[in-house]
């Protein structure tokens, strides 16, 4: 969430790139720039793709696939009923699990036009009913091969059952372009109450333009999707048909590792998004390097990334294979992302890029103005598409973004992240507002004491908490393998005495088997402050 902020009037906003987009990237791989698709209506590319790759493996989920063609006889067959069932003036819900099955499902509510809320049936049912409550749908799509338990669906709501097996005989409806949001999202919850966030289509196919151009995404590509239908996942199937390329549906919670690298090991995938943390672990599973022999791009988003993180992936991954990193929020989009380069690696924390295309940015102190070239401050952002808005009960509420006074057409977002500029144009993370915190009325910051854990031997990952009203630090911790854990709790907090501030030493360090995360593989603060508490 972004902090309460002035902004002086004299502010000066940073723009453009000392290099361009892929800059130490696959620049010698040829590909198709989006151009004149960029505000044209998504079906209206994939028709094309259609056109250009009929037979083509569009969508694969190790046990369903689903050709071009076939993709879009269900997409137009699902189109036609949801115009006539569902209301137009009211979200879509579709309830779908981590197959093949959900994307000609998000593809065909796209078409009529209609809001989308995606719900993962993966989730614990409580979150599922929270999501379904703050959307308000007038309808829900369900996919009939793998049903999902819609129980807490109150009676009344139209369920559009879909199965692929006996679609084709409805002609898909005129194109609707959307007049409210394309989408809405519901974010971790990690407070304990999702909060929805809707997107708007001021940027069209436009906003996928830098991935393309940065990655040289292409037709050949076979782009891997292990995030959540409800979140990245989605994101990921949807560019790679509108590429005209593959998407591999893969669900980790379903397949587990082991089965997984299996079968990746006799495929090619070429491109892999996901969050380090997750990729930490991953990739210190035997058979990692034999399931990505075939990557040519790994992009890192969501967190920060260590520079071990980086030798840890380049010993797994062909020689070849670039590494991108992104800084980017669900309001305000892609803000920073480059291709790491060795020899710009001067810490243990990774830099998280140049500022990216259409976005301007500031870094800004408390009094409003400008930091001074490599202090920290809160990175504003500024632009013409942002999250259109909130989403509560049903209804579209302001955004937490405000229109520029002194541009016209462009929003402002403060973002509640801190970094600092480089001599070299390279932005470097700096914290988030909201791990800024006071312990017996000293601040501190927990990302620097997660950094001082995780660079601590045999610490694979850390995530800290601030026991409130009691202002005692806990830490919890996953250790490599073959590390013996009773003595570690002892052993990391005399190591961070020797390099932090007393008050920034954990008075707790709690050794786990595994951090519990919520489905964006975000740790889940909630459970982890009921295990600090005594809790379950």
């Amino acid at each position: 969430m972004s902090s309460p902020i002035t902004l002086s009037p004299d502010l000066v906003w940073a723009s453009g790139r000392p290099h361009p987009i892929d800059f130490g990237g696959p620049v010698g791989v040829p590909f198709e720039p989006f151009g004149e698709w960029g505000e044209r209506h998504a079906l209206e590319r994939v028709d094309e793709m259609v056109r250009r790759h009929h037979d083509k493996i569009a969508v694969d989920d190790g046990v369903t696939r689903i050709t071009y063609a076939e993709l879009k006889r269900q997409i137009d067959d699902l189109a036609a009923r949801i115009d006539v069932e569902a209301p137009l003036d009211r979200p879509v819900a579709a309830i779908v699990h981590t197959t093949a099955g959900f994307v000609p499902i998000i593809l065909a509510a796209v078409a009529t036009g209609r809001t989308l809320v995606t719900i993962d049936a993966g989730y614990p049912v409580e979150r599922q009913t929270m999501v379904f409550t703050a959307a308000q749908p007038g309808a829900v799509l369900l996919a009939a091969d793998r049903r999902a338990d819609d129980s807490f669906v109150p009676p009344g709501i139209p369920r559009i059952v879909y199965d692929p097996a006996t679609a084709g005989s409805r002609t898909r409806p005129p194109l609707r372009k959307h007049t409210g949001p394309i989408s809405v999202m519901f974010t971790s919850g990690s407070t304990g109450k999702a909060k929805g966030l809707a997107s708007s289509t001021d940027g069209g196919l436009a906003s996928l333009g830098p991935w393309v151009e940065a990655a040289h995404l292409n037709e050949n590509d076979v782009i891997l999707a292990v995030g959540s239908p409800a979140i990245g996942g989605g994101g990921d199937a949807v560019m790679a048909v509108l590429l005209g390329a593959t998407v591999r549906i893969l669900d980790l919670r379903a397949t587990g590792l082991v089965e997984a690298f299996r079968q990746l090991a006799q495929e090619r995938v070429t491109v892999l998004s996901f969050v380090p943390t997750a990729l930490r672990n991953i990739f210190r599973v035997p058979g990692a390097k034999e399931a990505f022999h075939a990557l040519r791009v790994l992009m890192l988003f969501g967190e920060s990334t260590l520079a071990s993180d980086i030798a840890l992936f380049r010993a797994n991954l062909p020689k070849d294979c670039v590494i991108s990193i992104t800084l980017a929020s669900t309001e305000a989009g892609g803000v920073f992302q480059w291709f790491v380069r060795d020899e710009a690696i001067t810490g243990p924390v990774i830099p998280v890029g140049y500022v990216s295309p259409f976005r301007e940015v500031a870094l800004v102190g408390e009094d409003g103005g400008n930091v001074a070239l490599g202090e920290v401050g809160q990175i504003v952002v500024r632009a013409r598409t942002m999250a259109s808005g909130g989403w509560e009960d049903g209804h579209l509420t302001p955004p937490p973004s405000f229109e520029d006074p002194t541009k016209p057409g462009y929003r402002i977002y403060a973002t509640g992240d801190y970094a600092r500029l480089r001599e070299d144009g390279l932005y470097e993370f700096a914290g988030r507002l909201d791990q800024q915190v006071k312990i017996r009325g000293l601040k501190a910051d927990l990302g620097v004491v997660e950094a001082g854990l995780r660079g601590f031997p045999g610490v694979l990952d850390a995530v800290t908490l601030l026991l409130s009203p009691e202002t005692k630090l806990v830490a919890f911790v996953t250790l490599q393998p073959g590390v013996p854990g009773e003595a570690m709790p002892l052993a990391i907090r005399g190591g961070l005495a020797k390099t932090m501030p007393d008050h920034m030493v954990p008075a707790q360090v709690m050794v786990l088997e595994a951090i519990p995360r919520l489905p964006n593989h975000k740790p889940d603060r909630m459970r982890l402050m009921a295990l600090a508490r005594g809790g379950a």
